[in-house]
């Protein structure tokens, strides 16, 4: 549970260092947010990170957290942009942008700074907050769980489960490089292509 893990750390910072834990004390009393309560408060149990699709131009990541009370969480992160912005003014920075769109019954948030290309997309489905750096990565990934085509369905991964095929583990790592250095290959060739490949699956092991 979030909420264990946050106190399990701020156990110990508070035993082993007893200043940092009044510092951030008093951090969440400036910022008027509550770690434990207003960011791992309304998150669930379970989270998932991915790189599903090209590494260039730009990695396609995409990043799960089960969210129990998403009002809560979104209240949260909208307050702390207000803080982080409210500090960006002091220095003359840009500040950070929301925009809000409403497709089929959902609101796909974007969070960017001025001039910079780099952006954080996300919307809430299924009890969940899907985030990519696209739009559309977040809605195709929405459109893959209503699909029912998932990593569950996928033959590769079910052929690297345990011999019981039993799926009853808290954390996985699973990886299929193969189609992630396709972009890469029509710029170093294929004789390019070989080598990164051999040196990536040797690090990972594959």
């Amino acid at each position: 549970e979030p909420t264990a893990v946050v106190d399990d750390l701020f156990n110990m910072l508070k035993t082993t260092d007893p200043d940092a834990w009044q510092k951030l004390q008093d951090f969440q009393a400036e910022q008027g947010v509550n770690i434990r309560n207003d960011l791992a408060g309304p998150l669930g149990g379970e989270y998932a990170f991915a790189v599903d699709g090209p590494l260039l131009p730009t990695p396609s990541w995409k990043a799960i957290f089960q969210v129990d009370d998403q009002t809560h969480l979104q209240q949260t992160l909208e307050l702390t942009v207000e803080k982080v912005n409210a500090e960006l003014a002091k220095h003359g920075k840009q500040p950070l942008v929301w925009t809000r769109a409403e497709s089929n019954g959902k609101t796909f948030y974007e969070l960017k700074t001025a001039g910079v290309p780099v952006a954080l997309n996300y919307a809430y489905a299924y009890g969940y907050l899907i985030a990519a750096p696209s739009r559309a990565l977040v809605e195709n990934a929405i459109k893959y769980k209503e699909s029912g085509h998932t990593l569950l369905g996928s033959a590769k991964f079910k052929a690297s489960l345990p011999e019981d095929k039993q799926a009853n583990f808290s954390a996985m790592v699973y990886q299929n490089v193969s189609p992630l250095l396709e972009p890469a290959a029509k710029l170093l060739g294929n004789a390019g292509q070989k080598e990164a490949t051999k040196a990536i699956k040797g690090f990972l092991g594959n």
